[in-house]
């Protein structure tokens, strides 16, 4: 997530949170976006288009204020997220010219395989020229690997966000009270601020039972549709919500408010590479009480 990718989704991944909107604002005298380039040649192998992005990261965001981007990031206003494990495009990215992000009905190119790309990963790559802007951890683990756990997905959070301590880290330590997951021996380990716009952390216990969440907040963000992972419509008080993933680990539970402003997710994620069992109760618990508790944050 930079990532608690957050698979501290994401979502992600697992899971993750799609740019502010699906098509761009209208073109005039003053914001015309200039003429896009070619596209490079493509060889015959190419890389399948299945959106579903559960990877928050700058190249697809937009901060408050969006002359407080980098000018790498404008440099390269179009984007695309490619799994390396799937090896499919689960997200395409431009911009307008005012900088805001928004997501793309197809990519603007067909992008061709590349045989050194790095195993196990997600790519941030430039839509036309396919250069590799930024590499991360795949929230696609194959079965017979390692599975991703809280304690390594906040390890690779802390490699590149604040870890948050104090007044600051209250909010998010505050998901578990006295009730089932108090019975199942959660306890904070960490809330990580990876941008500024995006908040992820995890809860583990003694047992291995853990999980992991993320807030990401901007403006009007569409939450994106995760590949080959089919959606639950989810009540949540002042908010819309779903799940996917599940039915057990690997369940995420995601909630966005009206405005659209802000997107939560919880994800059930184990400690260890030993998986314990699942809990009973475990999913509800976390959609119906931790997800509107973090969703009380924003």
């Amino acid at each position: 997530m930079s990532t608690l990718v957050l698979t501290l989704s994401a979502c992600a991944t697992a899971a993750a949170d799609d740019p502010a909107d699906t098509t761009p604002p209208a073109a005039t005298a003053t914001n015309a976006t200039p003429e896009t380039p070619d596209c490079a040649e493509a060889a015959a192998d190419l890389v399948a288009y299945e959106p579903g992005s559960s990877y928050v990261t700058v190249w697809g965001s937009t901060p408050e204020d969006p002359a407080d981007l980098e000018p790498e990031i404008l440099a390269h206003p179009a984007t695309v997220v490619v799994d390396t494990v799937t090896m499919t495009i689960v997200d395409s990215i431009d911009r307008d010219a005012n900088g805001v992000a928004y997501t793309t009905e197809t990519p603007p190119c067909p992008v061709p395989v590349n045989p050194s790309w790095p195993a196990e990963s997600a790519l941030v790559l430039d839509a036309y020229t396919f250069e590799i802007l930024e590499t991360f951890p795949s929230l696609n683990t194959p079965e017979d690997e390692d599975v991703a756990t809280t304690t390594s997905l906040t390890s690779d959070a802390l490699t590149t966000g604040t870890l948050l301590e104090g007044a600051a880290a209250e909010p998010y330590a505050t998901l578990v009270a006295d009730d089932l997951g108090a019975e199942l021996g959660l306890e904070f380990a960490a809330a990580v601020r990876v941008m500024d716009t995006v908040v992820g952390g995890a809860y583990e216990s003694p047992s291995g039972v853990g999980f992991t969440f993320r807030t990401n907040r901007g403006i009007d963000i569409t939450p994106g549709q995760p590949a080959g992972s089919p959606t639950t419509s989810l009540e949540v008080p002042g908010a819309e919500g779903r799940t996917y993933s599940g039915p057990e680990w690997g369940l995420t539970a995601e909630a966005w408010t009206t405005d659209r402003s802000c997107v939560v997710a919880v994800l059930a994620y184990p400690v260890t590479t030993d998986v314990p069992d699942w809990p009973p109760g475990y999913g509800e618990y976390l959609s119906t009480i931790v997800l509107p508790r973090l969703l009380a944050t924003c």
